[in-house]
C-alpha cells in the first residue's frame, strides 16, 4: 500500500467528501511533533495495539486521523485519488534514478520505502502538526493536542492539551478516547451542540478509572473557533501541505546527493553478497522470511524491514538502502 507521511490525506481530491458522506460527521486528530517524543513514539505506529483499538472503537462513531495513519479502509477505497497525490513523485524520482543509471529502479521502488522517506526529512517530518496548529493559530510549543468536532460544516471545535507525560500512556491514550467516543455517542443522541460535547466529555473525565481528577490529568480543555468551517480549513491546510508536497519532489535529487555517503557506497560495493548478509547478522538483523525477488530482514530497533535482492550483484543504490538501515539500528 502506499506510504502516506503525516497528514498528507488532507491534499487528497475528495477527502473532505469522503469524511462529509459518513452518517456521524464528528471526528478527531491528534496532533504531536518530534519535541514530544512519547506521544510521537506512541502513535508513530509502534504501539500497535493501541493503534489496532483506535481504529476499531473510531470507526463508525468518532474516526481518528493520526498523522501517520489514515483509516486503511479508506486508503483502500480512495486508492485512485491518493495517486494523484503519489504518482508525480514515484514518476520523478523513477526518471532521476534511471538518469543516475541505477539498474534496480523497479526494485527499488517496490521493495523499499526510503524514496518517500527522503522527501520528508527530519524538518518537514511533522510539517502537518505544526501546519494544522498555525492556521488554528493554536501554541506550537504546546503539542500534543486533541482536536475534536462535532460537524466538519461548523466553525467550532473543542481543543483539548493532554498531559504529557502520564505514566501509563497507552492507558492514558485509551482513556481519553473513551471519555471522546462515549461523550460523542450520548451527543448525537441528542443532536446537541459543540458545548454540550465538551460537558459530557469533561463529565466522562471524573468517571474515567485513569483520569477521574482530570484536572491533574488534562491541562486544558476549551472551545476555539477556526476562522472558516471545519471542511474549508482542512481543504486549505491540505492545499497548503500539496504546495510542500510538490516542492519536495521538485527536490527530490538534492535530497538523495545529501542522504547518500558515495565514498561508503563504493566501500560497501566491494563486498559480497554474503558479506552483506554477514554484516547484517553481526549487526543484530534477523532474516524473517523469503520473498519472490527478496529476502526479508528485520532489526528489533527498526520498525520497517530491509529488503535483500535475491541476486547476488546489488547495486550501489540498494547497498546504500541497507546501510542507511544498519546505521539507524546501531544508533
Amino acid at each position: 500500500m502506499f506510504v502516506i507521511p503525516d497528514l498528507s490525506y488532507f491534499a487528497v481530491p475528495g477527502f473532505i467528501e469522503q469524511m462529509s458522506s459518513y452518517s456521524n460527521l464528528s471526528s478527531s486528530i491528534i496532533l504531536h511533533n518530534k519535541m514530544d517524543d512519547k506521544w510521537d513514539k506512541l502513535l508513530k505506529q509502534q504501539d500497535a495495539y493501541l493503534i489496532t483499538w483506535l481504529h476499531n472503537k473510531t470507526d463508525r462513531i468518532h474516526n481518528i486521523f493520526l498523522p501517520y495513519s489514515p483509516n486503511q479502509d479508506f486508503i483502500i477505497y480512495s486508492s485512485n485519488i491518493f495517486r494523484q497525490l503519489i504518482e508525480p513523485a514515484i514518476s520523478r524520482i523513477k526518471n532521476y534514478l534511471i538518469k543516475k543509471g541505477i539498474e534496480d529502479v523497479n526494485e527499488y521502488m517496490r521493495d523499499s520505502q526510503e524514496w518517500m522517506f527522503l522527501l520528508f526529512d527530519t524538518s518537514q517530518y511533522h510539517f502537518s502538526a505544526d501546519l494544522v496548529a498555525e492556521y488554528l493559530n493554536l501554541e506550537i510549543d504546546r503539542f500534543p493536542m486533541m482536536l475534536i468536532w462535532t460537524d466538519i460544516y461548523q466553525k467550532d471545535l473543542i481543543l483539548i492539551y493532554p498531559n504529557k507525560d502520564d505514566r501509563d500512556m497507552t492507558e492514558y491514550v485509551k482513556s481519553l478516547y473513551w471519555c471522546i467516543i462515549t461523550g460523542t455517542k450520548s451527543v448525537n443522541r441528542r443532536r446537541s451542540d459543540i458545548r454540550e460535547l465538551k460537558n459530557e466529555i469533561e463529565k466522562k473525565f471524573t468517571e474515567s478509572y485513569h483520569i477521574k481528577d482530570y484536572q491533574e490529568k488534562v491541562e486544558q480543555i476549551t472551545i476555539i473557533q477556526s476562522h472558516n468551517t471545519i471542511a474549508n480549513s482542512l481543504r486549505e491546510i491540505g492545499n497548503e501541505y500539496k504546495e510542500y508536497f510538490y516542492a519536495a519532489i521538485l527536490n527530490f535529487e538534492e535530497y538523495i546527493e545529501e542522504s547518500h555517503n558515495e565514498k561508503n557506497i563504493i566501500n560497501l560495493c566491494n563486498k559480497s553478497k554474503n558479506d552483506i548478509l554477514s554484516l547484517l547478522e553481526q549487526s543484530g538483523f534477523q532474516k524473517l522470511r523469503e520473498g519472490g525477488n527478496h529476502e526479508v530482514w528485520k532489526h528489533p530497533n527498526l520498525q520497517k524491514p530491509t529488503p535483500v535482492p535475491r541476486h547476488n550483484k546489488l547495486s550501489p543504490f540498494v547497498l546504500s538502502s541497507i546501510q542507511k538501515d544498519i546505521q539507524l539500528a546501531v544508533l
